[in-house]
């Protein structure tokens, strides 16, 4: 994974940077220009999508977290003390479409919260 991310997109970019500046032939320079656009672009869309699947599972393991609690929490008889929890989380929610929010701690908090009940 290193490789790809920090290694890959300068094996892909230093050669066409010198084909564009090295070359003698204009037909030449253009095309690797052009090439060497079309890679930044890509590279950076690839950047976006794995900046995607980081959040994807970010978000996947605080509602994996959450909700196990949850279900061991109802499971054990304790359905008043879940649903304050619950209740709590969503009024505490800041949902936002420019950032992730506040939904990780959130979820980490009531899961440890919720768990330690479970031992009392």
């Amino acid at each position: 994974m290193i490789v790809f991310v920090y290694i890959l997109p300068y094996l892909i970019l230093v050669p066409l940077l010198i084909g564009t500046t090295c070359s003698q032939n204009k037909r030449a320079r253009i095309g690797f220009g052009c090439a060497l656009g079309l890679a930044c672009a890509l590279i950076f869309e690839a950047a976006k999508m794995l900046e995607r699947f980081n959040y994807n599972i970010w978000y996947s393991s605080a509602t994996h977290s959450l909700i196990g609690a949850t279900v061991e929490g109802l499971e054990g008889g304790r359905q008043q003390e879940v649903l304050a929890e619950l209740k709590k989380v969503h009024a505490e929610m800041n949902v936002t479409y420019e950032k992730r929010g506040n939904y990780l701690q959130l979820a980490k908090d009531a899961s440890e919260r919720l768990k330690a009940a479970a031992t009392k």
